[in-house]
């Protein structure tokens, strides 16, 4: 026998309306923008691939920064992801000649690593 229907489904314990002036949730957009002990090294390292991205784009020739997916800088070295092993290698080559200019302007990063991500993957 089917279950009989309730009276009023708008107002349930736990399902009141808020009340005004109360503001209503937060978007995620909104709680990420909030530095906080969590978010802050979130922040940090994003900040921080954003600015080798640039870096990396004012230097290479142009075909490269369409071809590179990510840069990430940790522990002294500088891993650079591109999307295919055929652009790895003419990355390497592009970094080689980069190689004096890039120590000079950031004395930390002690190598520099190219690897393989397609667009898409997880990572």
């Amino acid at each position: 026998m089917p279950n009989r229907p309730r009276g009023n489904k708008q107002i349930r314990p736990g399902l009141r309306p808020r009340a005004r002036g109360r503001p209503g949730p937060d978007s995620v957009k909104s709680l990420l923008a909030r530095s906080g002990p969590v978010t802050a090294p979130i922040a940090a390292h994003a900040s921080r691939q954003l600015g080798w991205r640039q870096w990396l784009d004012e230097r290479l020739p142009p075909p490269f920064s369409a071809r590179v997916t990510g840069v990430v800088e940790r522990a002294g070295a500088l891993v650079i992801f591109t999307e295919s092993a055929g652009w790895a290698v003419r990355l390497r080559y592009a970094l080689a000649e980069l190689d004096t200019e890039l120590r000079r302007s950031h004395p930390a990063v002690r190598h520099v690593t190219v690897r393989v991500l397609p667009r898409g993957s997880p990572g």
